[in-house]
């Protein structure tokens, strides 16, 4: 999504997600955990995606 603006959001119907970002030196950060009913890229729809972040499902 690189150069993108984001115009898609997404809620989690079950399980748990982490909101993630890749740091300069490969070190992932954790930026949130969430679950059922919360809403993924609803803050970011039309903004610079300067903090493009990774999601990935948790076990």
């Amino acid at each position: 999504m690189t150069d993108q603006l984001a115009d898609t959001a997404y809620v989690v119907q079950s399980g748990l997600v982490k909101v993630v970002v890749e740091q300069a030196d490969g070190s992932e950060l954790i930026l949130a955990i969430l679950g059922p009913g919360d809403v993924i890229g609803a803050l970011t729809i039309g903004e610079s995606p300067d903090g493009a972040h990774s999601v990935v499902p948790l076990d």
